[in-house]
């Protein structure tokens, strides 16, 4: 197998198995804020104890969505870029 070809298998396969849940993930950070009514990024002051508010927990957890969602979505295109480097480094020696 030719190491393009297995840069780009390996590109497919990270897009569907961490950018696809990634983008769903950042879609439903902002999803939740459009069914609450709220702003983005509005400053909130939670605290993050273990007997926090309803306000703050939801904020903890759309703040995880979109970490997370954002992490998975930067794999794709890190191994998108590490890959096809290294494949272009070994076809052009």
């Amino acid at each position: 197998m030719n190491n393009r070809t297995i840069a780009i298998t390996l590109t497919i396969v990270t897009v569907l198995c961490c950018g696809c849940p990634g983008l769903s993930s950042c879609l439903m950070f902002f999803y939740s804020l459009s069914m609450t009514g709220q702003q983005a990024f509005a400053a909130s002051g939670m605290p993050a104890t273990p007997g926090m508010d309803l306000n703050a927990a939801m904020w903890l957890t759309r703040g995880m969505f979109l970490l997370g969602g954002l992490v998975l979505i930067a794999i794709p295109l890190a191994v998108g870029l590490i890959t096809f480097r290294r494949s272009a480094q070994q076809s052009g020696q």
